[in-house]
């Protein structure tokens, strides 16, 4: 999928996405969760395909999973997030290393999984366009307090 948004290639981005809608247990299986991240971190740094392979997911996702993860995943292909997405993304993107870490942990506590399954994609959609956060995610994870 990360090689599809490198290559600005919405049909392999798409191809890559579908087998993860409505994979996994739960009212919004992990896979739904990870695609609502992933558009969140495409929005995020307006990368080119954001639009259409939010589009292209929900459009995908219609009869494939649960009606709640289907209305996330209809809500993200119009570029709609909620707001503790928008604030880890913008987090993320801007904020100092304490900032950053309380977002990170206010929205890994988001539900069962929802939340680690969210950042997960977020990050995979922000770093598509942003190689330069590696580095500065390895530095908040150095005291153990979060993931890299």
């Amino acid at each position: 999928m990360t090689e599809g948004l490198r290559q600005r290639s919405p049909q392999r981005a798409l191809g890559a996405a579908y087998p993860l809608i409505g994979l996994g247990p739960g009212a919004t299986p992990s896979g739904d969760d990870l695609l609502v991240g992933l558009t969140a971190g495409l929005a995020a740094t307006r990368h080119p395909l954001a639009g259409s392979f939010a589009a292209g997911v929900a459009r995908d996702a219609e009869g494939m999973t649960t009606s709640i993860a289907a209305a996330y995943l209809a809500h993200a292909g119009q570029l709609e997030f909620s707001e503790r997405l928008q604030r880890a993304a913008l987090a993320v993107l801007t904020a100092r290393e304490p900032d950053l870490r309380i977002a990170i942990i206010g929205a890994l506590a988001w539900g069962a999984s929802s939340g680690a399954d969210m950042m997960v994609g977020l990050l995979v959609g922000i770093q598509a366009d942003a190689p330069w956060l590696r580095p500065r995610l390895l530095a908040c994870a150095d005291d153990g307090t979060v993931a890299a």
